[in-house]
């Protein structure tokens, strides 16, 4: 629709919109990290940046940071005058807004709606040993060999005894 009605301007905006929703992306999981470095609990895997972690993050914080403001910034040259200049930058709030209101929907209930797959039935259950590693398809946690799990046949997935007994059916 929006090409419709200003076809000239349309891949200023959307280019401009999409391209701070993708660095505000970034941004969120570099936020992530920091948060996680904080409390203690990050923990890095086989390869690892050492003490360097810190400041390449907080050194990415601050470009991605001025990234999507540069970017995001209002400009008549390429949007338009006066309140046309606006145009990216109201885009980028409304998809966020839109997306914050779809999360807090999903996750209404403790999360309960998006745990509930539909899949999960009880008479298909079959509890099993482990044989070789897995994941948990509710938890994603790692399952080891020898592990009793929940095997469902029918929708092919294994389900760790924890998460089995908080499914609600």
């Amino acid at each position: 629709m929006l090409i419709l009605a200003a076809p000239d301007l349309t891949a200023y905006v959307l280019g401009g919109a999409s391209s701070v929703l993708l660095l505000l992306a970034f941004l969120v999981a570099i936020i992530g990290l920091l948060a996680a470095l904080r409390r203690g609990t990050w923990q890095s895997g086989p390869w690892s940046m050492g003490r360097w972690l810190v400041p390449a993050s907080v050194f990415a914080l601050v470009t991605l940071a001025a990234l999507a403001i540069n970017v995001g910034w209002p400009r008549e040259a390429l949007f338009g005058a006066g309140l046309k200049s606006w145009r990216p930058l109201i885009v980028v709030i409304v998809v966020i807004v839109t997306g914050l209101l779809l999360n807090r929907w999903a996750f209404r209930d403790g999360g309960i709606h998006v745990r509930n797959h539909g899949h999960v039935d009880r008479d298909l259950h079959e509890r099993i040993e482990l044989a070789h590693t897995g994941t948990c398809s509710v938890c994603h946690r790692t399952l080891s060999p020898g592990e009793e799990v929940f095997w469902n046949p029918e929708a092919h997935v294994t389900i760790c005894v924890a998460c089995d007994e908080d499914v609600v059916v």
